[in-house]
């Protein structure tokens, strides 16, 4: 039964995205436009959701279990990080994604957690404002 819930869920992801992605420009390789990487994102994910799904369609094992905790984490993190990215900077909103993402994991190592937040909210200021040129601020005081 819940194979049918997700193929249904996952088709109707895919009308939905191929309805917004005809109104965006997307462009080609060359002159990229602003739908061009969310559209790609978008594909490459049903495709993957598909591939899954159909891998999994006769399983004799039962639906998977959900590990809310973890999920609502990842979701709070994503949550997070839209909120705070205007008011705080950049920098400080990718560090508070990547800890409450990384409480999604366990046994927590509290080293690992801080290095990757501070290493990659980083990476992320260098690649998104310094080189895509996005008009965020690291730190907004």
């Amino acid at each position: 039964m819940w194979e049918r819930t997700v193929a249904t869920a996952v088709l109707v992801f895919a009308v939905v995205m191929v309805y917004f992605a005809s109104r965006y420009h997307i462009g080609d390789l060359s002159n990229m436009g602003p739908g061009y990487f969310p559209v790609l994102i978008g594909v490459l994910l049903a495709v993957v959701g598909m591939v899954n799904l159909l891998a999994n369609w006769h399983s004799r094992e039962g639906a998977p279990e959900i590990p809310w905790l973890a999920f609502l984490l990842v979701l709070g993190g994503i949550a997070v990080w839209a909120f705070l990215v205007e008011r705080v900077g950049l920098f400080p909103a990718s560090v508070s994604l990547i800890v409450l993402a990384s409480l999604a994991r366990r046994p927590l190592n509290p080293v690992q957690i801080a290095t990757t937040a501070v290493v990659g909210s980083l990476v992320s200021a260098l690649v998104f404002i310094y080189g895509f040129g996005l008009p965020l601020k690291i730190l907004v005081w």
